[in-house]
């Protein structure tokens, strides 16, 4: 794909930066990503007309961002607490506001992290190991009041949550069947009624699950080719599933979906090292895989705007 030159606007100024939009029906798809381009990691966001606007300016890494259903705000993750807390912002990088206030004891430093928004916006869930070391996921306001635990299984891994867009569940990664593979389970966003979706064999991660914009259809990530990482889609109920990338020795994960559910966008990393991660865009049927970075820089956490 041809780089196309467009402007990188900071606090800084105006510096010239090569990325590679995607394109969209001869549209530029507008999406934010992170990025260690200015030295630590930030996040930054492609606008409609194919600019690309650096939104956090920090000595600290600020990443994992999530559009709210309306676009007007994003969810991301930030260390300028100390620890990994989840903060939200208005779209231009304005008006920031921490969420949460982790405490793990003193020297011990809690994480939260990996954020999703409920579907009105209303509230998020998010990964913490606060209350153990493992991690569970969390709910919360918007506003960041009312925290409520979700799952408490000790001795499990639960991370990657993605909430339905009727609402009704939350799809999430899960060592519950085992310490040496992961699962995608769904549950009702109370945290009852867990469900299994995929059933896989030792060794097998199944995670970073993503609900499609209608809700029919679940996109993650799996290791169940081979070595490597690759995408795969099943039904929401955990049937059909299908592979949808398949590039030998290289990591592909952490999917979202563009609002009209037609194509899907990555996280991509070799395994050897002899490139930098880019973010990646494809088709929902596996076709045309296309990088949305240049592969300049470590590019991540790709998600489309509403």
């Amino acid at each position: 794909m041809r780089r196309t030159a467009v402007l990188l606007v900071s606090t800084l100024g105006v510096v010239p930066l090569l990325a590679v939009p995607a394109q969209a029906g001869g549209r530029v798809l507008p999406y934010v990503f992170t990025s260690d381009r200015d030295g630590d990691t930030e996040i930054y966001r492609v606008r409609a007309d194919g600019r690309v606007v650096q939104l956090t300016h920090d000595d600290v890494d600020d990443g994992d961002a999530v559009w709210s259903p309306d676009g007007r705000e994003l969810a991301f993750v930030s260390g300028r607490d100390g620890d990994l807390e989840v903060f939200v912002m208005d779209a231009d990088g304005s008006d920031v506001r921490q969420l949460t206030h982790n405490t793990a004891g003193p020297g011990s430093p809690a994480a939260d992290h990996s954020p999703d928004w409920s579907p009105d916006g209303d509230a998020l869930v998010f990964v913490s190991d606060r209350d153990d070391p493992e991690g569970d996921i969390y709910r919360m306001a918007a506003d960041g009041t009312g925290v409520t635990r979700l799952t408490a299984t000790p001795f499990v891994t639960d991370y990657s949550p993605s909430w339905s867009p009727d609402g009704r569940h939350i799809a999430f990664g899960s060592t519950l069947a085992g310490f040496d593979n992961a699962e995608v389970y769904r549950m009702r966003t109370d945290g009852s009624g867990l469900r299994r979706l995929t059933r896989t064999a030792d060794g097998v991660f199944d995670d970073t699950p993503e609900y499609s914009p209608d809700g029919r259809t679940i996109v993650f990530s799996s290791n169940r080719g081979g070595a490597d990482r690759d995408l795969y889609t099943m039904r929401a109920d955990g049937g059909q599933v299908r592979e949808l990338t398949g590039e030998d020795g290289v990591d592909e994960w952490f999917p979202t979906w563009t609002p009209d559910g037609r194509r899907v966008l990555y996280w991509s990393l070799t395994l050897d090292g002899t490139a930098r991660d880019t973010a990646w865009i494809v088709d929902r049927a596996g076709r045309d895989p296309r990088p949305l970075t240049s592969g300049e820089s470590n590019d991540s956490f790709p998600d489309a705007r509403p």
